[in-house]
């Protein structure tokens, strides 16, 4: 490690950060978080170099796992030089969260060379529905037939499936079509109040606490395409900085601990101690217990799935399409 003292690096872990590479998108989900869209730029205001730097600092201070995302990320024109350099890592954990449109055997072969897994979205085993969410005709043809690709290729593919109002009745058969694909990592999550899935009332004053899972900000870390840095991909509302300033300065920030003290308050005031968060996954994930202002809070005991199933527990990836 370059000057990052040893007490430094165990109050303010770095385990896993989101690249979130772009905006732009070739679909345009009607629950979408980021507001990704065809009409965005496809670059932000972070080059090249500032990737690399923000990912060798990354590694410097211990992450292993990196996930990349968008908006689409295979768009980007970087994403396969980001891609590789990744690759050259040691990490425990490379991950593209795509709508898998775009995995031809070219994108497919590039990921498999760099050991990366492939995390995607699917709404129903309906065309018409999935079309409907997603709001491109054809959109589920394309996005099946990457999916069958990157499995042909064997590369592991997690698949996390949003219900909102438009495909509830959709789910269990969703997850058979999946499961008749050779997929059992499947996941099921809620629609969340961010982005273009705000919900009425959803919007409040500060951080939408109750729609993130309580895990945000341990020991993990989100760079938005123009460098500004958050908790995680859903918590917009608590800039950390700029990645151009390096993650070390959001990591000891007073924005972090104060927004760690915000999650245990919400969690304690209005769930209470032994109350499950409402957009808890299962697997590794865990409530967060009372804040302790100079490290990661401990996990305490494990939560339930505030709603779904998974057929084998995420790992430390969200599902935030």
């Amino acid at each position: 490690m370059h000057g990052f003292d040893t007490v430094s690096a165990g109050r303010n872990r770095l385990d896993m950060v989101w690249l979130e590479l772009t905006t732009r998108c070739n679909l345009q989900c009607r629950h979408c978080y980021a507001d990704a869209s065809a009409a965005e730029p496809l670059k932000g205001r972070m080059a090249l170099d500032d990737w690399l730097a923000a990912i060798d600092e990354a590694l410097d201070i211990g992450a292993s796992a990196i996930q990349f995302i968008g908006g689409e990320p295979t768009l980007h024109p970087h994403f396969r030089k980001l891609l590789e350099y990744v690759g050259k890592a040691n990490l425990s954990l490379i991950e593209v969260y795509t709508n898998a449109t775009r995995l031809t055997d070219d994108i497919v072969g590039c990921l498999k060379e760099n050991g990366a897994r492939v995390a995607a979205s699917f709404y129903a085993e309906e065309p018409g529905v999935h079309d409907a969410i997603t709001m491109r005709p054809g959109s589920w043809r394309r996005t099946v037939s990457g999916i069958e690709r990157a499995m042909v290729a064997g590369l592991a593919v997690r698949i996390g499936i949003i219900e909102m109002p438009e495909n509830s009745t959709h789910v269990p058969e969703a997850i058979s079509f999946l499961k008749r694909l050779g997929i059992d990592d499947i996941g099921v999550d809620a629609q969340r109040g961010i982005g273009r899935g705000r919900r009425q009332g959803a919007d409040t004053a500060g951080e939408a606490i109750s729609q993130l899972c309580g895990r945000c900000g341990n020991a993990r870390l989100c760079v938005a395409a123009d460098g500004a840095i958050y908790p995680c991909v859903f918590s917009r509302r608590t800039p950390l900085g700029d990645a151009r300033d390096g993650l070390r300065a959001a990591l000891a920030s007073a924005g972090l601990v104060d927004f760690r003290a915000a999650m245990a308050l919400e969690r304690r005031t209005r769930l209470g101690a032994a109350s499950d968060w409402p957009f808890c996954q299962p697997g590794p994930c865990r409530p967060s217990a009372p804040c302790i202002p100079d490290g990661p809070q401990p996990d305490i005991e494990p939560c339930k799935p505030w709603r779904g199933q998974r057929s084998r527990g995420s790992r430390l990836v969200e599902s935030p399409r």
